[in-house]
């Protein structure tokens, strides 16, 4: 869990985020990164939080005052304990060819690798019982 007022006191100089991935990468870090705000929605920077949040596939929640704790921390322990597994990736193997190169639906990251003919989607943080459903447009020729 990542707690912030959401104003950086110190701003690394590739970014907040890339500084973040840069670490994680660092030290094989398989864990996800939750972010809270906490106060004034208009003094947090929320775009920030949201994107750390949805960079490291894990939640955000915003926390306006004292009455949202108990929710917001219920919510995301819930979230916590029905993971089933984090950093899911599916592997297309060498079908590459027969992919169109196209965004699938859904809001996965896709690494298109075609010096090694390989295709993978991420699909990040699968929680028990949660169907995942991804549809891959193939090419006729």
């Amino acid at each position: 869990m990542f707690f912030t007022d959401g104003q950086s006191n110190r701003v690394p100089r590739q970014g907040t985020i890339a500084a973040l991935k840069e670490q994680k990468d660092k030290l094989k870090l398989s864990c996800p990164i939750n972010t809270y705000g906490f106060g004034m929605y208009n003094q947090l920077n929320s775009r920030e939080l949201c994107a750390i949040a949805k960079e490291f596939e894990s939640m955000n929640g915003y926390i306006p005052d004292c009455t949202n704790i108990g929710t917001t921390f219920v919510n995301s322990i819930a979230n916590m304990l029905t993971c089933a597994a984090i950093d899911v990736k599916l592997d297309l193997g060498s079908s590459i060819n027969a992919l169109k190169k196209e965004h699938f639906i859904g809001d996965f990251h896709e690494l298109w690798d075609a010096g090694k003919e390989r295709a993978e989607i991420e699909i990040g943080s699968v929680r028990y019982g949660q169907p995942i459903e991804i549809l891959i447009q193939l090419d006729p020729t």
